[in-house]
């Protein structure tokens, strides 16, 4: 355990770096990397369940502007956007290794492409619908999605509005920290829950399942013989609900102190106090 606590704490000591997940107790340590591989592996399998040409197996088709394939790009666009990058905005402020002011750049940029990107994901879908005449905001997910969406944008406009303002006060901005950061992770969260129901509406669309013989006792037995576009469909939805874990987890102001209770050494779990809260959103 100490080279891998030494490893962490051994960054350059120019004035512009800072060492990553500082406040991290070693479980958050842990959580923080891969977490962040399971976000672009959540983007490698998205592109690959939509860009799958064997609609046989269930894959969603492949990639054009076309009619008929406009939606595949739907599930692209909004996983890149509302999982990969919005991760990794998450996540910015414990793996980034650099000052305040430069991490606050980065996670800005990462939410921008996040907001391109949804943008993209809605008029898609909405276009799509519209083509052939499908209701819009006939499904739980969609409405998922649109109080997501809705949610992401006024905490993404709000944060340009009073981080990034040199115009807000200093009081503006601590009162409305707080907020910010409980908005973004139930926003992150909501978004992860979208994702997946959003995979399961088009599973179920697609005809992900099975016959079997005799009462299924066993599923992992008989589990191979779903199409593969559905295994692969089935696993991204599991990386996203692992990322969102690992993510939410990796971004709590927690940290265990030792401490005296009761005369006895022991462990407590506490919040990083107003002066050394850590922005995380």
């Amino acid at each position: 355990m100490e080279p891998v606590l030494e490893a962490r704490d051994a960054v350059v000591s120019s004035p512009m770096w800072r060492r990553p997940c500082k406040d991290c107790t070693t479980f958050q340590w842990f959580a923080l990397w891969p977490a962040h591989v399971l976000a672009w592996l959540a983007l490698a399998l998205v592109i690959a369940w939509a860009g799958g040409s064997d609609t046989d197996a269930n894959f969603l088709g492949g990639y054009s502007y076309a009619k008929s394939k406009l939606f595949n790009w739907h599930p692209v666009f909004m996983i890149i956007g509302m999982v990969t990058m919005y991760t990794e905005a998450i996540l910015a402020y414990r793996s980034v290794p650099l000052e305040k002011v430069y991490v606050k750049a980065f996670h800005g940029v990462v939410q921008l492409i996040a907001v391109v990107l949804i943008c993209l994901g809605l008029w898609t879908v909405w276009t799509f619908e519209n083509d052939y005449n499908y209701s819009n905001l006939a499904s739980l997910h969609s409405w998922m999605g649109s109080l997501t969406v809705s949610l992401f944008f006024a905490n993404f406009v709000s944060g340009i509005g009073i981080f990034y303002n040199p115009l807000a006060g200093d009081s503006l901005r601590a009162s409305y920290h707080p907020v910010h950061i409980f908005i973004g992770i139930f926003t992150y969260v909501l978004a992860c829950a979208t994702s997946i129901s959003g995979i399961q509406q088009e599973n179920v669309w697609l005809g992900c399942s099975s016959t079997v013989s005799s009462h299924d006792v066993d599923p992992a037995l008989t589990y191979k013989d779903l199409p593969v576009g559905c295994r692969v469909s089935n696993g991204l939805a599991l990386v996203i609900f692992l990322c969102g874990f690992l993510t939410v987890f990796a971004v709590l102001d927690i940290r265990i102190e030792k401490a005296k209770v009761g005369g006895k050494e022991g462990a407590v779990l506490l919040g990083n106090s107003k002066e050394e809260s850590v922005e995380v959103l």
